[in-house]
């Protein structure tokens, strides 16, 4: 029955949704990512959580639980998992901005491995969003699923909107070229030598403030370089520009691809196979792979991994060439030639080819280069068998003429001379580093300026070396250039490059967390299974996931693919290694509950009977003692308890006593057991639930979608007016991700073009609602959603006025910071009844220093509260004549609440008949024995036999179930009766609501 009932509600919740999104143009239709993403999380069943992006206001992550998707029996058939990903896609489509058909499928790729090493197979569905033949950049979305078809987690980079985007170009290719040669000669100081043209792209950029709500524009993409003559040891200047299309040709994304390690110190050696650098360790003679040969009349072969070759069936000696220009590795000698050899070849005599026979700097970096670039690829397959990332040929630059340094531009790694009191840089960890940017760029990730390109190149490099160091003995022996041991600390989601402008520094409390991670799990199962379990998680991480920044979120993601039963909450197999790894570089770590919660709230209680709360409460890390159901009647001032009682199963109920109507009731759970107690709102008794006792009238109600300001004013007192009515840009992390419902909403600095999201030092401004006329309404109170982040009121103020009188103001000595939306209810019947001139006037202050997000509002309402009204029995349809030509007639009274008491009643029957109600929760009009059966959804029968005077009275109570809140019932009843025109006789259909 509650099932049926959920699907009718969605379905008019959908209905309106999608009506009030007509009134805004250029939206995904019925957006709406808080209220689907709720409604979601609340039907896929218990431990799912979302993490949002603030970029974009939709969800970025949705995880934590499992929820059956595709049988058991079809979990090996990749086309099945595709469309059980896009219907997953599609279900989130409001709050996603999209469907699956803007989706391209990339793979389906099976992570087998991760069964071997102390956690289980999965199952990644990979998509690329193309619109219309244009991709999205870097817009993916990736499915996880169990191998037997529970579906895990959703992880999405893709843009909302993109079907709704103006795709054909109004500037030319040329034009936009011009603007991204001007950039680039305003950004560098130099003229752009060549232009490499990208792709036709939506790019991830919000658009001209007023001309549309997507979060995303079509651009041309260009790659500009000054031309730089690497010969002369100077570092190239190539930069790449993102041009918007439509609208004004304008930049909306530009960025650098020479990523550089600053490399000091110095390195001894030739030929190395370890971590140290040339002069610091011994020259190895070993088998190169992938070097080139080539010689007259045979064909181009490639050394294997011992440096074997073998030209099959030659008869006669040939003169073959060795070359550094391998399927997977070219190296270019910038001092001078290139080394190769050249020998006669004689069949059934081996040759030997001997690079650096002399053990000198500029040949040994081409020997360490071409070694080390190969050795990544080779560790790649070795965790992945079917990697196929590094299979093209990649170039190293070596000995520029410079010192300390080594970089990587988009296209090559390249690496200095000795000097200066540095080594030569071509070797390991400097390899592996300036490689691992380009496996940034390959799996999507990127090389985010806020560190997260240089802490994760660190992560490859640690993790293929299996040691913290990068550049080992640079400055001396002991001193190397970088070490994930170190403890630089996270600064926060909101608070990217936190250590200025050295993106290695920042990059730091990545790496130390990553690198902590493995080294925890080695310290529980050993160096060579916990190596292998950190290696697999940290590749399945790039395969599947596009982080691209340094946010809290990357644990979340770890932790997903180390689950191994689909439940977030009961941890995962080896998250304390995980959890401690970051909690030491001071990312906020992922919580454990003791006990989880999961409880359907009351909003409104038509009755003044106790009413039941109940809760299934399961154990995850604890154990339960016991359940309090804490109530307030006096607006949360203080509350009272009582136990809750346990009905089985993981289930507790407990009951507020009945409360004089009207009233409005606020309540929280507590579950509670020797480690501690967990509470349902989690920030109770902050943050709780809320029902009204008796009749609520909306008298005054906005849900901001209208592009229309509806009347609603702002004003600039001081410095700057910064009040927004519009989308949830998310730029700022202070702010919403998303309105809680629709998509516009009122607040300080969305983050629109031109805007950070946060309020600025010194301003004085407020929003002005209409003026309402309340004559003759009462008992009146003010609701509305609420997104508020402000420095504590002794230095700034938010404020909220009824005319003059002051609803609200922030805690003195407290910082709020709002992380999600929290109901407002004020009760302003002082103020506002029968009042014919109300205003409200939400209104911030700040002083010079330290800003957030300020106020975000949404869904704002003005009710009245009336008391309890009698339950509203409701006739309809047409019964069935029987004895006498008499038509049965069925009336109720009562009071239709969880445990309120009813009386069914039936007249006009015939007398001493055998008879049967129907009960159910739609009505019908369905033809049956002569007249109409009325009752949809059937959920019961009761027998009911009439008396001699052809009546019956079926007094009951309704179960104290607070899921029933809401339900509506209908009834019809139908009896035996010869005289019927098919021997049934049948009464009238009645309906009622739960309340």
């Amino acid at each position: 029955m509650r099932r049926s009932l959920l699907l009718a509600v969605f379905a008019v919740l959908s209905a309106a949704t999608a009506s009030a999104q007509d009134q805004t143009a250029a939206l995904f239709p019925g957006f709406d990512p808080g209220g689907t993403t709720r409604a979601w999380l609340k039907d896929a069943g218990a431990h799912w959580r979302v993490d949002w992006s603030p970029e974009r206001g939709t969800p970025a992550l949705i995880y934590g639980g499992q929820r059956p998707l595709v049988p058991a029996s079809q979990a090996g058939s990749d086309a099945v998992l595709e469309q059980a990903a896009r219907q997953v896609v599609d279900e989130l489509a409001p709050a996603l901005g999209f469907t699956s058909g803007t989706l391209e499928l990339q793979q389906v790729k099976h992570l087998d491995r991760l069964a071997t090493v102390g956690t289980s197979a999965k199952i990644a569905v990979l998509f690329k969003q193309v619109t219309g033949g244009v991709p999205t950049w870097h817009g993916e979305v990736a499915v996880l699923l169990s191998t037997d078809g529970r579906l895990l987690a959703l992880d999405n980079t893709a843009l909302p909107h993109v079907a709704q985007t103006a795709l054909v170009p109004e500037t030319s290719e040329g034009a936009a070229l011009d603007v991204a040669r001007a950039a680039f000669a305003s950004d560098t100081g130099l003229l752009a030598q060549s232009v490499g043209r990208g792709d036709y792209v939506v790019f991830p950029a919000p658009v001209m403030a007023g001309k549309s709500a997507v979060r995303g524009v079509p651009a041309y993409t260009f790659v500009l370089d000054a031309g730089v003559d690497r010969s002369t040891g100077a570092t190239p200047v190539i930069r790449q520009y993102a041009i918007a299309a439509t609208g004004a040709p304008r930049v909306v994304g530009s960025w650098s691809l020479v990523h550089q390690a600053d490399l000091t110190g110095t390195v001894k050696g030739w030929g190395q196979v370890g971590l140290g650098a040339d002069g610091d360790e011994a020259a190895v003679l070993h088998g190169l792979q992938d070097i080139r040969l080539t010689g007259s009349g045979l064909p181009t072969i490639y050394t294997d991994a011992t440096g074997f070759f073998d030209f099959v069936a030659v008869p006669a000696p040939v003169n073959v060439t060795a070359a550094y220009e391998g399927k997977y590795s070219r190296v270019v000698n910038i001092a001078g030639a290139t080394s190769s050899l050249n020998l006669s070849v004689a069949p059934g005599v081996p040759a030997a080819f001997v690079f650096n026979p002399g053990k000198t700097e500029q040949p040994t970096a081409e020997v360490n280069a071409h070694y080390f670039t190969n050795a990544q690829r080779n560790w790649l397959l070795s965790l992945d068998a079917s990697e196929q990332t590094l299979n093209f040929q990649r170039t190293e630059n070596v000995n520029i003429a410079d010192t300390c340094n080594a970089y990587y531009d988009g296209f090559s790694t390249n690496f200095f001379l000795s000097g200066g009191g540095c080594p030569n840089s071509a070797y390991s960890t400097v390899a592996w580093h300036e490689n691992g940017h380009w496996l940034n760029d390959l799996y999507g990730s990127g090389n985010g300026s806020d560190g997260f390109g240089e802490g994760a190149a660190d992560c490859w490099a640690m993790y293929e070396a299996n040691d913290p160091v990068i550049a080992k003995d640079f400055f001396g022996p002991g001193s190397p250039i970088r070490t994930g041991l170190n403890l630089t600390q996270f600064c926060g989601d909101g608070n990217p490059a936190c250590y200025g402008g050295d993106p290695h520094l920042n990059g730091e409390p990545l790496m130390g967390a990553i690198w902590k991670v493995r080294a925890n799990l080695q310290a529980l199962l050993g160096q060579t299974a916990g190596g292998d379990l950190a290696n697999q998680l940290l590749l399945t991480w790039f395969q599947v996931y596009n982080d691209g920044s340094i946010k809290s979120i990357i644990e979340n993601h770890w932790l997903t693919l180390d689950d191994d039963d689909g439940n977030i909450d009961n941890g995962t197999p080896h998250y304390p290694s995980i959890d401690a790894g970051f909690l030491t570089q001071g990312f906020p770590g992922f919580v454990l509950p003791l006990f989880t919660i999961q409880h359907t709230p009351i909003t409104a209680v038509n009755s003044e009977l106790p009413v039941p709360v109940q809760a299934t409460i399961t154990e995850e890390q604890g154990t339960l003692t016991g359940a309090i159901l804490h109530w307030s009647n006096n607006g949360g001032v203080s509350f009272n308890s009582v136990g809750m009682g346990a009905q089985g199963n993981d289930v507790w109920k407990g009951f507020v006593p009945g409360q004089v109507s009207p009233k409005v009731v606020r309540y929280y759970i507590e579950a509670f057991g020797p480690a501690g107690s967990n509470f349902l709102p989690k920030s109770a008794p902050a943050d709780s639930f809320q029902y009204d006792v008796g009749t609520v009238t909306t008298q005054v109600s906005y849900d901001f979608e209208p592009i229309s300001d509806e009347g609603w004013t702002h004003v600039q007192v001081l410095t700057q007016d910064d009040w927004m009515h519009d989308v949830a840009y998310g730029t700022s992390a202070f702010d919403p991700p998303a309105a809680y419902s629709g998509s516009r909403l009122w607040g300080n600095d969305l983050g629109a073009d031109g805007f950070d999201g946060n309020y600025k030092p010194d301003v004085q401004n407020y929003l002005l609602s209409p003026v309402f006329n309340l004559t003759g309404k009462t008992n009146l109170r003010l609701r509305f959603q609420r997104w508020l982040s402000v420095e504590q009121g002794i230095y700034d103020q938010a404020e909220l006025y009824c005319n003059l009188a002051k609803l609200y103001a922030n805690p003195l000595n407290e910082t709020l910071i709002d992380s999600d939306w929290t109901a407002q209810d004020f009760d302003i019947k002082a103020l506002a009844d029968n009042n014919p001139s109300v205003q409200f006037r939400f209104e911030l202050t700040s002083d010079p220093g330290l800003e957030f997000g300020g106020w975000n509002i949404d869904d704002f309402r003005i009710v009245s509260l009336g008391p309890v009204s009698p339950t509203q029995f409701t006739e309809y349809g047409s019964g069935l004549a029987g004895f006498g030509g008499q038509t049965p007639h069925l009336t109720g009274s009562g009071t239709a609440s969880p445990g309120g008491g009813i009386t069914i009643s039936i007249t006009n029957g015939r007398p001493s008949a055998v008879g049967v109600l129907f009960v159910g929760t739609t009505q019908a009009s369905l033809p049956f024995k002569g007249g109409t059966f009325l009752v949809g959804s059937p959920f019961a029968m009761v027998a009911l036999n009439l008396g001699p005077a052809g009546t019956a009275s079926a007094p009951g109570t309704i179960p104290a179930d607070q899921a029933l809140f809401g339900v509506p019932v209908t009834m019809q009843y139908w009896c035996n009766d010869a005289a019927a025109v098919k021997g049934k006789a049948a009464t009238n259909g009645l309906t009622f609501t739960i309340k």
